[in-house]
């Protein structure tokens, strides 16, 4: 939020801040760490009785700061795995209820006439004119028909390129005569890197999100990794190294969960006699 009030220069990152979309786009370094933190701080608020409203604060600052980003499809991942959290417990007709009232808020804001809902619905109209023609759909023809050589690369990947390699050459050649990235052809960049494995690997994961229990106050974790999958079909978020050391705590997470489950009892760093009772029970 700073660094949107203050935009003269860049103060964090190293992406320069131009206008797009009707806004001042901040692209902040750190992406993991900071939808992590959301996911956490929502699940905190259902969860603890200490600090909840700040909890819940910083959660709803979370989707200021997206939407100040104009990115349509984590604005709503975010706002819809929130709505998965705070309504779970809920009954039937509150559900429907806060739905309603949900796509009511939603349609008003992208029919308001506010620079950030223009910008949106402009982009989304420019995307949709295109059709195949689309360069993210062009770039993924190309380098899932065509870019890899030869049989031992689409088994095990092509792996990283070094700028200045033939390799590395190649792709920057690529990039700047047909504006063809690895980074906006999503998953398949893990594919096309790294090969059938690395994708089995992700496709693991994904599964077992859904599969392993979590205690509530641990949800946190299968909304990020939920969150991670699903923005993967278009950016680098899998693979990017602001992704990914928040990726690895996630995991450990879940990988200490499984093999101490005494941890699930701790509650506000404390073990909770009452969830262990009820867990037995």
């Amino acid at each position: 939020i700073y660094q949107f009030t203050h935009n003269s220069s860049v103060l964090f990152g190293y992406r320069e801040i131009v206008e797009d979309r009707g806004i001042n786009r901040v692209i902040f370094p750190g992406g993991g760490v900071f939808f992590l933190s959301c996911f956490i701080a929502i699940n905190k608020f259902t969860t603890v009785t200490r600090y909840k409203y700040v909890w819940l604060g910083f959660a709803l600052v979370g989707i200021v700061v997206i939407v100040l980003q104009v990115t349509r499809q984590q604005i709503f991942l975010l706002v819809l795995l929130y709505l998965v959290h705070l309504l779970k417990d809920l009954k039937l007709k509150y559900k429907i209820l806060t739905v309603i009232l949900f796509v009511l808020a939603s349609y008003a804001f992208l029919s308001s006439d506010n620079p950030i809902s223009k910008g949106l619905a402009e982009q989304q109209k420019a995307d949709a004119s295109l059709g195949k023609d689309y360069i993210r759909i062009v770039a993924a023809e190309y380098f899932f028909n065509s870019f890899t050589p030869n049989i031992a690369s689409k088994i095990f990947g092509n792996g990283v390129a070094n700028d200045t390699s033939s390799y590395g050459k190649y792709m920057v050649y690529l990039s700047e005569s047909y504006g063809f990235f690895l980074s906006d052809v999503g998953v398949l960049e893990v594919y096309i890197m790294f090969g059938v494995f690395a994708l089995l690997g992700y496709i693991l994961i994904l599964i077992k999100s859904f599969t392993l229990p979590l205690p509530p106050q641990y949800q946190y974790l299968k909304y990020y990794i939920w969150f991670i999958m699903a923005t993967s079909l278009t950016s680098d978020a899998l693979i990017h190294p602001h992704y990914l050391i928040a990726t690895v705590l996630v995991l450990y997470c879940y990988q200490s969960l499984y093999k101490w489950p005494e941890t699930r009892f701790i509650s506000d760093g404390v073990l909770n006699l009452n969830m262990i009772r009820s867990y037995y029970n």
